[in-house]
């Protein structure tokens, strides 16, 4: 929902879904994976998973890409 600019609900309502269809499908799937290595970052800067896995739960990420990433 924090992707997509409405308001977080934590539920798949009405707005969501809407948001959704009205999405470029191709910027909303960057921006998941955007979102997602954020939330890789904070939880290592945060000390919730140890730095050592964090280039792993990165390269991971990155392969859900659709842009080729070197």
């Amino acid at each position: 929902q924090r992707c997509l600019r409405v308001s977080r609900t934590g539920v798949m309502d009405a707005a969501t879904i809407a948001a959704v269809a009205a999405a470029d499908g191709f910027l909303l799937h960057q921006a998941l994976l955007a979102a997602r290595l954020q939330m890789v970052d904070s939880a290592v800067d945060g000390h919730h998973i140890d730095k050592k896995y964090e280039d792993g739960l990165e390269r991971r990420v990155e392969t859900f890409s659709l842009l080729e990433v070197p």
